[in-house]
């Protein structure tokens, strides 16, 4: 059985691992986006747009939707 002081020295460590994990995960999901996308140029000409891109993109549609709806 484990004691209670032993179990306030596992949970800080399960912790850190923890973040570790997020951090490591997070760096290598970001790598293979970029991996996917550098050979995906051979099946589409033209390549997908990165996410910094995509939120590039999203004021400017908001702006065109909200120009429409003031057409009217």
């Amino acid at each position: 059985m484990v004691s209670p002081s032993e179990l306030t020295e596992v949970i800080p460590l399960l912790l850190v691992a923890t973040l570790w994990y997020i951090a490591v995960t997070t760096v290598l999901g970001v790598g293979q986006f970029y991996v996917e996308r550098h050979y995906a140029r051979g099946a589409a000409r033209e390549l997908p747009p990165t996410p910094l891109q995509r939120l590039r993109a999203r004021p400017a549609a908001h702006r065109r939707s909200l120009r429409s709806l003031s057409n009217y």
